[in-house]
């Protein structure tokens, strides 16, 4: 499965904990309109990446907050925690209308998904099918949803969900 195969549990679910998203989905079109940005969007993808993070050998001596890891170390950029890293972001567990944010669910630089923006582009239309569709959602009560392991991805392996007409 592709990044973009994970991305849609990891939204969806991002719009189960967080009803202001789907209310402001349902309310506003342009956050689902394909020709523009989509602050709710961007702001689901960082909450839910599903790229936890890679693994890098440090080519030169790095300092980083006063310790310096050698060249030649073996490092984990782990950017499902930079999503959520307080001194970047502002109640950065919170669902927060930020403006596009820099976050790290593509990566970044030379490491960035060079499918990001279809996978923008389809989470609009599946997003866009289910608020046109749908009054709300809400989990399968009593559902143990498993997040998966450490590893490439962290995405839920099955999610349950009831729409309501």
């Amino acid at each position: 499965m592709s990044t973009q195969g994970h991305m849609y549990p990891s939204v969806v679910s991002g719009l189960l904990d967080r009803s202001t998203a789907w209310q402001m989905l349902k309310s506003d079109p342009s956050q689902l309109d394909f020709n523009g940005p989509s602050d709710v969007i961007e702001e689901l993808i960082r909450l839910k990446g599903v790229v936890q993070g890679l693994p890098r050998v440090t080519t030169a001596d790095v300092e980083l907050r006063g310790v310096t890891i050698p060249a030649g170390s073996s490092v984990n950029l782990w950017y499902l925690s930079g999503n959520h890293d307080s001194d970047r972001f502002d109640d950065a567990d919170e669902f927060r209308v930020r403006g596009i944010s820099r976050h790290l669910s593509f990566g970044f630089g030379t490491h960035s998904c060079i499918g990001q923006s279809l996978v923008r582009l389809v989470i609009k239309c599946l997003l866009g099918q289910l608020v046109s569709r749908f009054s709300w959602l809400e989990s399968v009560p009593g559902q143990d949803t498993n997040w998966g392991e450490l590893g490439s991805y962290y995405t839920p392996s099955t999610l349950l969900i009831v729409a309501h007409v």
